[in-house]
């Protein structure tokens, strides 16, 4: 190895040369020969040494994943229960015989938990029950083109059409 690159080479103190007791690329000490004994001719030799830093890296970067979905899980839970808590508020109105304040109550319960198919008709016999009936019946026609099979949303835009005067369209 050329001097300067490696492990080998001399250390120049005050103008005079004295040999190196330590490998200048890993720290370890070196052998009689003025190098480490695990740096050969072709380079320097990792060590546990020269791994510490991507290892605390892993582990920084493992720590702040984990981190990330405990709060992402936390965050999901918190809707859950938010969506939950509007639903069953939703549900008490609906059986006071308050269809307007069942309406906003379910709204809210959709803005946590959008997907959720019970909630979308529920939110629709509401409607219904405040008497705002194009608003119900465009949601049931919209769920009907997201689920063309669905027997609920069949059975509730029958329910309706036969409280309408058209029944034969």
């Amino acid at each position: 190895m050329p001097p300067g690159a490696g492990c080998a080479g001399a250390r120049v103190w005050n103008g005079m040369s004295t040999e190196t007791a330590n490998c200048r690329v890993c720290g370890q000490p070196l052998g009689a020969d003025g190098r480490y004994l695990h740096c050969g001719a072709s380079g320097h030799v990792w060590t546990l040494q020269d791994w510490r830093p991507m290892l605390t890296l892993s582990l920084v970067i493992a720590l702040g994943f984990s981190f990330t979905r405990l709060v992402v899980t936390q965050y999901d839970e918190k809707r859950q229960a938010l969506a939950s808590e509007y639903y069953a508020t939703g549900q008490r109105a609906m059986d006071a015989q308050k269809p307007a304040e069942a309406v906003g109550a379910l709204e809210n319960a959709l803005i946590y938990s959008h997907d959720n198919f019970q909630y979308q008709l529920k939110l629709t016999d509401a409607q219904l029950a405040s008497g705002a009936t194009s608003e119900a019946v465009a949601q049931l026609q919209s769920f009907l083109a997201q689920r063309p099979g669905d027997a609920q949303v069949y059975l509730k835009l029958a329910r309706l059409e036969a409280r309408r005067p058209h029944v034969d369209e």
